[in-house]
């Protein structure tokens, strides 16, 4: 689940087809561009914690075949959107696409994992190029939820 609290005027979008299946809220590593198609990038599992492009995974459900809004799953193969994140953006997302538990005042970095992100107390220790701080608990359609700001963007 993601909801989108405050992204930057000018945030990037992109097109992206990943090989797994993937919940809205996560952190999307973009590999290559397609051949013969200029916008549509392959998606990935978080590989390495620097120097890479990220995106938070933000499809639109309507979008595809679906009744679930809230808690919508891209299916592996389908076309998905993602926002290249800078410093400021606030966005909320489902606890579940974050390994470990959040309080607020710490923060959330990038992990090499399925889920692609981790709760941390210090965000110093592993430096990832996309950090985030916990700004506040809530839950959201029954969901418990973890709202983040970006405080890092490479």
């Amino acid at each position: 689940m993601v909801i989108l609290d405050k992204i930057s005027k000018g945030a990037h979008y992109f097109s992206f087809i990943h090989s797994a299946d993937i919940p809205n809220g996560v952190i999307v590593e973009l590999g290559a561009i397609k051949t013969n198609d200029y916008e549509t990038f392959t998606g990935r599992a978080i590989t390495a914690v620097t120097g890479q492009g990220y995106v938070l995974h933000a499809s639109v459900p309507l979008n595809h075949l679906t009744d679930d809004t809230v808690d919508f799953t891209l299916v592996a193969g389908e076309e998905g959107r993602g926002i290249a994140l800078q410093v400021g953006d606030i966005f909320t997302t489902a606890d579940t696409n974050i390994d470990g538990a959040t309080t607020v005042g710490q923060y959330v970095e990038l992990d090499i994992s399925a889920i692609g992100m981790v709760a941390v107390a210090d965000p110093t220790v592993n430096n990832t190029d996309l950090q985030f701080m916990v700004i506040e608990k809530t839950t959201k359609f029954g969901i418990d939820c973890s709202v983040l700001m970006v405080i890092k963007s490479a």
